[in-house]
């Protein structure tokens, strides 16, 4: 017979090399899937995109529920920018062959760009946002730009400005403003 001590360390030694690459192969996997999940985000370009309507026959029709997309506003600027707008309608307007989603109180607007995806549904991206009280009933003032940025994408952009000359600022989130 062997020497049971060169035995017991063979043993041992075939026990930590196999619980070593079973953990380290689970490491792999995790990380992989983790990969995956941002190269999906990423590629599909919507991290930050609502879905909060559809185009039928052209026109665009909210779905979303609009108690809870003002109700979320509201709240979202509040702790963003420490002043809340007051805001009481939302609707999504076509200007110059592009949607938004506006949101109107007595005396403020709040605008989000939104893409129309190829099945017709309509996405707001929620993460950005243009706010005025200086011209809050100017259609085309203060509404989120993407002059040569891809549309909609987080923190790029610019609001255009009032035509009266009015402040108008940005607001970027990591998170959904919509939500």
């Amino acid at each position: 017979m062997k020497n049971p001590t060169s035995v017991f360390f063979l043993i041992l030694f075939f026990f930590f090399t196999s619980c070593s690459n079973k953990d380290n192969s689970t490491a792999n996997i995790e990380t992989s899937k983790k990969s995956a999940k941002r190269e999906l985000i990423k590629e599909s370009g919507y991290s930050l995109w609502l879905e909060i309507g559809i185009l039928e026959d052209g026109v665009p029709v909210l779905t979303a529920d609009k108690n809870s997309l003002i109700e979320a506003v509201n709240k979202n600027h509040l702790e963003e920018s420490g002043i809340g707008p007051i805001l009481e309608n939302v609707s999504i307007d076509e200007i110059e062959n592009s949607f938004y989603l506006t949101f109107l109180g007595p005396e403020v607007k709040v605008s989000f760009y939104v893409q129309k995806r190829s099945n017709n549904t309509l996405l707001a991206a929620s993460g950005t946002s243009c706010k005025t009280t200086a011209c809050s009933q100017e259609h085309r003032g203060c509404i989120p730009s993407y002059p040569n940025n891809p549309a909609g994408e987080a923190g790029i952009g610019i609001c255009t400005p009032c035509a009266n000359g009015g402040d108008c600022s940005k607001t970027v989130s990591g998170i959904s403003l919509l939500e």
